[in-house]
């Protein structure tokens, strides 16, 4: 009896280890690269892989190893769908038109050929699986509400999760806070007692998974971009998670008493100034849901193991902004000109390039476009306004762009903010001014505008954000 069940599991594994190997066959046929976009929403930079001392990512701590690590990536605003249209488009707000969440990616852009519809028009297969672009549909009562997001000039495949979710306290959680126990009006997590494959994300890495393998079979070069709606509020994820972290080693950012003394009004959201312990509780929430995200997108990546798919697949992986965790007397979520809300999390591990690198060279989103399509090697839209980074996938040392440009609006009041290596300028309007030496101040407690000393600075940095993004050179130094 012994021995049968041995050689059942001996036959098992080689039946495995075959089919798996046919896969990966299958899918070196087509020629081309395939693509994997990971989208993480609200995510900024706090990871394993970037030094945090608690925050837990394993996962994405394995694919920092194979990839290329951009420390200076920068969203062009930080909010979902802008943010999210700008990338996906290759084009900035300015002519996107999509400054809220509210208006759908197309209202402005009719003509433009959306990344994914670039690989769709190539013979790829293109499925979105979750929050790619921002989506308003959602689920009231168990009915679906809303789907302006359909874009099947993009994708041969779109799934929207929400409609899926069947467990009860999810849906009230996500959707009708203040009928559930688990969590009071104000406050933004809840232990979810449910596995990971009833939460909305888990059905996005079920989903995905099933995706990939269909691909993989039918021998068809795929571009499937999957979208987890964690760490974004409201931090609802299973007890595991929460588990992980211990209120003794969750730092409260500190700043200043008179922090906000020297920043003009219309430059902040709303501040949430909580408790000591309501702010543990909540950067508790955020880093369980990165650690959760973290262990749906390791089940994507064992899957390309799995299918041996490393040697011809891209992989992509980024926040779709920074976020604010309670810094300038209590400052939370985005849609500020801080480093914590421009700031973005970004990996790219392509077969050719080298593994496990750091580059620190200024690069923004708007360049994902051009970059991937190069790396494909597809024609891109010549009307793209980013530019491709491939070089520092093999030359990470390397400087790049002078500057970075990034907007929001507060209030019906347009802030436009310029990062370079050593200062950040913004402007809110004609007359709010905001000058950051970020090497010397790097958390941005001492606004310099108006200051003698850093008059020439400040002019300059006014003429270059002026001037715009089409003037700002390449850095032809080839090291730090």
């Amino acid at each position: 009896m012994k021995i049968s069940y041995f050689v059942g599991r001996v036959l098992g594994l080689v039946t495995l280890l075959i089919s798996c190997n046919v896969f990966a066959q299958q899918g070196k046929k087509s020629g081309k690269l395939n693509v994997l976009l990971i989208y993480a929403d609200d995510y900024n930079t706090k990871s394993g892989y970037n030094g945090h001392p608690i925050v837990q990512t394993p996962n994405l701590d394995k694919l920092a190893a194979r990839s290329v690590n951009f420390k200076n990536a920068y969203c062009q605003y930080p909010l979902c769908s802008p943010s999210r249209t700008s990338l996906l488009s290759g084009k900035r707000p300015a002519t996107t038109g999509i400054r809220d969440n509210n208006t759908p990616p197309r209202t402005h852009l009719q003509s433009t050929v959306f990344l994914p519809q670039l690989f769709k028009q190539n013979g790829y297969y293109t499925a979105q699986i979750g929050k790619i672009f921002h989506s308003q549909r959602f689920v009231k009562d168990g009915v679906p509400q809303g789907d302006f997001n359909i874009d099947t000039a993009s994708w041969s495949f779109q799934y929207n999760e929400l409609v899926d979710v069947k467990d009860p306290e999810v849906i009230r959680l996500a959707h009708d806070p203040k009928t559930s126990p688990a969590r009071s009006a104000n406050q933004e997590w809840a232990i979810l007692n449910v596995a990971d494959e009833q939460t909305g994300d888990g059905l996005v890495a079920t989903k995905a998974l099933a995706i990939l393998e269909q691909r993989v079979k039918s021998n068809t070069p795929f571009f499937i971009a999957t979208g987890f709606r964690r760490p974004h509020a409201p931090y609802d994820v299973p007890k595991k998670y929460f588990d992980l972290y211990n209120n003794a080693s969750i730092k409260v950012p500190t700043s200043p008493a008179n922090d906000l003394d020297d920043i003009p009004p219309i430059a902040l959201t709303k501040i949430d100034p909580l408790t000591d312990q309501e702010t543990i509780d909540k950067i508790k929430g955020y880093y369980a849901s990165i650690s959760f995200m973290d262990a749906q997108v390791g089940k994507l990546l064992q899957k390309l193991d799995e299918y041996k798919l490393w040697d011809n697949t891209i992989v992509i992986f980024l926040g779709d902004h920074g976020y604010h965790n309670g810094e300038h007397r209590g400052l939370w979520h985005k849609q500020t000109q801080f480093e914590e809300a421009t700031h973005g999390n970004l990996l790219l591990y392509t077969p050719q390039a080298v593994k496990g690198k750091e580059a620190k060279g200024f690069i923004e989103y708007v360049d994902v476009y051009p970059t991937i399509a190069e790396l494909a090697g597809l024609k891109a839209p010549s009307d793209l306004e980013g530019k491709s980074f491939v070089p520092l996938l093999n030359a990470p040392e390397k400087k790049w762009k002078q500057a970075v440009f990034s907007e929001v609006v507060h209030e019906g009041v347009l802030g436009k903010s310029v990062r370079t290596e050593q200062y950040r300028y913004t402007e809110w309007g004609t007359d709010k001014v905001e000058l950051y030496d970020l090497q010397k101040d790097p958390n941005e407690f001492t606004n310099l505008a108006g200051k003698s000393a850093y008059s020439t600075i400040q002019q300059q940095l006014k003429q270059t954000l002026d001037k715009g993004w089409k003037t700002v050179k390449l850095i032809s130094a080839n090291t730090r």
